[in-house]
């Protein structure tokens, strides 16, 4: 089961640490300097999306 979302710490973090496959739709780029925790994938547009589940 995978979750994207589009909030860090809510969307992410949370549904990584529900046991989910996590993705962080961040669109804005802001994850420069934000340290992102070992099992959360950043992807900026839902175009990229379907490479990152095949990953």
């Amino acid at each position: 089961m995978a979750y994207i979302g589009d909030q860090y710490t809510l969307h992410a973090v949370g549904a990584h640490e529900a046991g989910l496959h996590a993705y962080w739709l961040d669109r804005a780029n802001s994850s420069a300097g934000t340290a992102i925790s070992n099992g959360i994938r950043v992807i900026r547009s839902l175009d990229e999306l379907p490479a990152a589940l095949t990953r």
